[in-house]
């Protein structure tokens, strides 16, 4: 278990013990955490800290829906579900339809795919990854649709500030490794929170440009995020 691992699963098991809308709050932050991994596989791979939140999440919710007297399935879970059959099925048959051709690989970088040109298309393992990502992400969202009989406006502005707490969190991590970058004045503990090689190799470009990554694999998914947070928060 890596450093930030450690301090993960300690918040895990102090929000396991209060009301699960905390719970469901430190899932909302996990997701910005995708260049920090709780337990370190080697070979670049680790187990992020979304992964981590979603099991606890999961032991401390399922006892709940096994007792309760009805299990809510509302029109929006059904169409998650249509749309996780349909990911399935295009994950198994589109790699076989389209074999050969030159694709992006996951996990080497943009700019490391540049240079090699992509890999051809086949399916693989990772093609079953995702479908266990997938999978997990469905249960979760249904475990979170029956958490609660309906949510209150309370609870609406609690999670509301997750999200801008997940948003100041990214916003302050970036700029402090940004300037510790750029100017050598201060410190960023680097191996606290990016625990991958692959994701310490895309900290700068291949011309030497550095980046500002913040707690994301690439820069462009901090761009993303930061963008579409600014505007979410303007609207």
């Amino acid at each position: 278990m890596t450093t930030f691992g450690v301090f993960w699963v300690s918040l895990c098991l102090l929000t396991f013990f209060l009301p699960i809308r905390y719970i469901a709050a430190l899932l909302i932050f996990s997701c910005i955490f995708q260049s920090s991994g709780v337990i370190d596989l080697g070979s670049g791979k680790t187990v992020f800290p979304v992964l981590v939140t979603e099991a606890f999440l999961f032991i401390r919710v399922i006892p709940l829906l096994i007792v309760k007297s009805k299990i809510r399935i509302d029109s929006l879970f059904k169409y998650l579900f249509y749309f996780g059959l349909f990911t399935v099925i295009i994950t198994f048959y589109l790699p076989t339809i389209f074999s050969g051709i030159d694709v992006f690989v996951y996990g080497i970088g943009i700019d490391t795919n540049l240079v090699k040109g992509g890999e051809s298309l086949r399916f693989s393992s990772s093609n079953l990854v995702q479908v266990v990502y997938l999978s997990i992400n469905l249960f979760t969202c249904f475990c979170l649709g029956n958490i609660e009989k309906r949510p209150s406006d309370r609870d609406f502005k609690f999670y509301l500030n997750s999200f801008v707490i997940s948003i100041l969190a990214v916003l302050f991590i970036g700029f402090w490794e940004y300037f510790s970058k750029t100017t050598g004045l201060i410190t960023f503990p680097k191996s606290f929170f990016i625990t991958s090689d692959i994701t310490q190799s895309e900290q700068t470009t291949m011309g030497g440009l550095k980046r500002l990554n913040a707690t994301f694999y690439e820069a462009s998914y901090a761009g993303s995020f930061l963008a579409a947070s600014f505007w979410a928060l303007w609207s």
